[in-house]
């Protein structure tokens, strides 16, 4: 995938196994943990988060639909 480097290209490969099993990028991003919960630390890390769930959706389309 362009933009990601190996060690996080494998992390994500290995992780996901196989994309087909998730329908929707959403269900990525619960795989992945990364959808609100009612409980935050202050506010903490949730730029973090929200940048994280934006990469898991990227990475759902370009692998699901195989486009950059």
């Amino acid at each position: 995938m362009p933009g990601i480097g190996e060690i996080l290209l494998l992390v994500i490969l290995y992780e996901i196994h196989d994309i087909e099993r998730f329908k929707r990028p959403q269900e990525l991003a619960s795989y992945s943990r990364l959808v609100r919960c009612s409980r935050e630390s202050a506010g903490k890390g949730k730029a973090l988060t929200v940048f994280a769930h934006k990469l898991a959706r990227a990475v759902y389309h370009i692998w699901k639909h195989d486009t950059v």
